[in-house]
């Protein structure tokens, strides 16, 4: 998905400002949601 990490941004943003999670982290598991899909969905 084009600008894929614009939409998840602020979702992971929320939970990390709620659970104390550095940017370094926040960065993460933005990351981690966007590209897990990778394995079992390639078009994605």
């Amino acid at each position: 998905m084009p600008a894929g990490a614009m939409f998840s941004a602020p979702m992971v943003k929320e939970i990390g400002d709620r659970e104390d999670l550095t940017a370094e982290e926040n960065t993460f598991v933005n990351y981690w949601f966007r590209h897990i899909w990778e394995f079992v969905w390639p078009l994605f």
